[in-house]
């Protein structure tokens, strides 16, 4: 059964509807969470984790949501939004990070 939850001032969207991803280390597939937003939000989200990573390496010595956070950052650029553009933050992309459509 699908749920799907909004944050109508944000535009964004919360689902689980059945969408699976397999876990790239055992090959175990697993329920997705698909998150919907524009831009601003991905860019906010992207500054938030970067942050959070942070802290997280500073203690623990791992790098968090690093990652998931360069992503956010590089998508939420494409949507060409003056303040995304404006944003002088340069996360560096994973090699292993592929764009899958063009």
């Amino acid at each position: 059964m699908s749920k799907c939850w909004t944050i109508p001032t944000e535009s964004v969207t919360v689902t689980v509807d059945g969408t699976v991803v397999t876990d790239p280390l055992d090959g175990t597939v697993m329920p997705a969470v698909v998150v919907t937003m524009p831009g601003f939000v991905a860019h906010s989200l992207a500054h938030c984790l970067t942050n959070w990573s942070r802290c997280v390496e500073l203690t623990r010595g791992e790098g968090g949501e690093r990652v998931l956070a360069a992503l956010l950052h590089v998508a939420a650029r494409h949507t060409n939004l003056a303040e995304v553009v404006r944003c002088e933050e340069d996360p560096d992309l994973p090699v292993d990070a592929v764009l899958i459509n063009t």
